[in-house]
């Protein structure tokens, strides 16, 4: 089953129906942890949270039915990660974890209406050929925006985001992050910040090689400080903090989620 997970973002409580439709969350992910844990190693949780990398607290909150946040994002890719065989991964609804929907967000159909988003198309990918730096290993993509791969579902959150797209990530620069094959969502017109992941469109350095909108090179990488004249970015493989001037910049979307 195709699972779309977005990175949180901080909003307010919408309604008391909405703190409900949390509550309601809340418990799911406390029936979930327990069934696994059970499952996995007979409900001894601190065997599970060294597997995965995770405080024992993390997961004894809602083990316990303590918990009064639901599973984070990398908690619970971790838990698919090493316990992918666990039945209940196929009868929980997973498909969509939106970034407003963990907050507690009004039923879909209460803010748009009946009837089903439309798709999220995969736009193709490619390892640049060109180098960014000569001097430094910085990894560089290209997409072909008119190339349609295949669509995956949309998440609520970008119901209104008609420009929004996905891509698999080629290469290797932003491991572990965001491994080869990864499949990543972008959302042209959300708010970028500091320390969020991002896909850089650049232009073309010569003036016969302009940025056109059907083929792009970009950089996806993590922003790390933003200027007038200036963008810094960071990849983790290997590891380098690097400035792009704003005179080689097109666009700069936001990396929203990651499917999987």
């Amino acid at each position: 089953m195709q699972q779309t997970i977005l990175h949180p973002c901080n909003k307010p409580f919408l309604s008391i129906p909405a703190n409900l439709l949390t509550m309601e969350g809340i418990a799911e992910d406390h029936q979930f942890v327990k069934a696994l844990v059970d499952w996995a190693e007979n409900g001894i949780v601190s065997r599970v949270a060294k597997k995965i990398g995770v405080s024992p607290s993390t997961l004894n909150r809602h083990y316990n039915g303590t918990a009064e946040t639901r599973l984070g994002r990398d908690t619970l890719a971790k838990l698919h990660q090493h316990y992918p065989d666990f039945p209940d991964w196929g009868s929980r609804n997973l498909t969509v974890r939106s970034e407003v929907g963990r907050f507690g967000d009004r039923p879909f159909d209460e803010i748009y209406g009946s009837g089903e988003l439309p798709v999220i198309p995969v736009v193709g990918s490619a390892i640049g050929v060109r180098s960014f730096d000569p001097e430094r290993d910085i990894e560089l993509t290209e997409l072909d925006m008119s190339e349609v791969l295949g669509h995956i579902d949309r998440p609520a959150s970008l119901a209104r985001d008609n420009t929004a797209y996905a891509l698999t990530v080629i290469g290797d620069s932003m491991s572990p992050k965001f491994d080869p094959g990864s499949r990543i969502v972008v959302s042209p017109k959300a708010s970028v910040l500091v320390n969020d992941y991002v896909v850089v469109q650049l232009k073309g350095l010569d003036p016969e090689d302009q940025y056109e909108e059907r083929i792009a090179t970009v950089l996806i990488k993590r922003l790390v400080r933003r200027s007038a004249s200036f963008i810094e970015l960071h990849q983790f493989n290997p590891a380098e903090t690097f400035r792009v001037d704003q005179n080689r910049v097109a666009a700069i979307h936001k990396v929203v989620g990651e499917v999987f």
